[in-house]
């Protein structure tokens, strides 16, 4: 088998979407796992609350909130954002608009020309209009991402679904990378991740090492360690935070939220602009983080109802569009300078504390902090 095939075969959420009750027909977003990985590759969604968030609820935040915490800059000329994601949600843009007007924002439209901007383009793996099937877990994963993604608003943000959780092989979610760099995505995020394998490198030179193209993947939402394609050399590891607002929204804390993964990675060794060492010789994860608990996470609407969303898979499209605001000649953070440094809070237990809790400066759970603007990403 090639090494790259590798069937997602439980694919334990990786991106945060975080549920304290799960959707119906349980854990469908296992992707089967690499064949050389003994880890399954998951997309990660957690939700706050099983019944729908009111209107006005205190603890949702709004689009607006995070785009003034993160003091997130306006660019009409921001790069378009791709989206890899798995399966069809035929009902997506009429989801993402609902939650956008809760949160009192215009409509995103469909795009109808190659060169438009501030719209939604959806394609399947090779680019064209023969869908995948719809598959609830991750159609709630793409809305999530979608809507999120709205915080570059003049971007053209491009989806691309994999027919199955695969890595490779025929419509897997190594086309929708390799699509998305074809038709013009200058910013790719990933939502979905597993545990490393020894090849993992040569999917990452394949598939994750296009010139120009700015890589963001969330870290996963089952605490310390590292995953996949976070660990790739080329892409940006999004960890997770607990980001507290008082009532005008301003920050009272924010915090490493416990469930972020990263750690540092056993195949990958660090590329030389992650500049601190953390892990030896390794690449270390995370390199910054975005609110990600689900009890602060944002309200969304999907299959009939509200819900507050959560996890790495809110917090990585957050920053694949900061990092659209930012421009095409966009760097990793280095350092905590035009970064609110997250230094409370952990992950889990690991040997090397700094890998797995808080501290000041370069940290596992939170990397360099969150932005105040985009400068660090300059």
């Amino acid at each position: 088998m090639n090494s790259h095939n590798k069937l997602l075969s439980s694919l334990a959420l990786i991106t945060s979407i975080v549920f304290t009750a799960t959707l119906p027909g349980g854990n469908a977003n296992a992707i089967a796992a690499p064949a050389h990985s003994t880890a399954p590759i998951v997309h990660s969604f957690v939700r706050a609350k099983a019944h729908a968030v009111p209107t006005g609820n205190a603890s949702a935040l709004t689009l607006q909130q995070i785009k003034a915490v993160y003091k997130l800059p306006t660019n009409p000329n921001a790069s378009t954002i791709g989206i890899s994601v798995v399966g069809h949600n035929p009902n997506l843009l009429a989801e993402v608009n609902t939650s956008r007007q809760k949160s009192g924002l215009a409509p995103l439209v469909s795009c109808q020309t190659a060169t438009q901007r501030a719209c939604l383009q959806v394609v399947d793996a090779f680019g064209g209009k023969t869908y995948p099937a719809f598959d609830s877990s991750w159609g709630l994963e793409e809305t999530l991402d979608v809507y999120a993604a709205g915080l570059s608003p003049s971007s053209r943000i491009i989806v691309s679904e994999a027919n199955a959780p695969t890595y490779d092989g025929t419509g897997s979610l190594g086309n929708t990378l390799d699509t998305l760099v074809r038709l013009g995505a200058k910013v790719v995020n990933m939502s979905w991740g597993s545990g490393e394998w020894s090849s993992e490198g040569d999917f990452a030179a394949q598939h994750l090492s296009a010139p120009g193209v700015r890589y963001v993947a969330a870290s996963g939402d089952s605490g310390t360690g590292a995953t996949f394609p976070g660990t790739a050399p080329k892409v940006v590891s999004v960890g997770g935070t607990t980001a507290i607002l008082n009532s005008t929204g301003s920050r009272l804390s924010e915090t490493v939220w416990s469930g972020t993964g990263g750690g540092c990675s056993a195949f990958t060794t660090k590329p030389a602009d992650q500049a601190r060492t953390m892990c030896g010789t390794m690449k270390y994860q995370n390199d910054l983080s975005a609110v990600a608990d689900p009890a602060t996470g944002v309200a969304l609407y999907y299959q009939g109802s509200f819900s507050q969303i959560g996890g790495t898979s809110l917090a990585s499209p957050i920053m694949a569009a900061a990092y659209a605001l930012a421009g095409t000649n966009n760097v990793r953070p280095h350092s905590t300078r035009n970064m609110y440094d997250v230094r409370v809070g952990s992950n889990g237990a690991c040997l090397v504390q700094l890998v797995c809790a808080a501290s000041r400066g370069l940290d596992g759970p939170s990397g360099y902090g969150v932005l105040i603007g985009v400068t660090a990403l300059q």
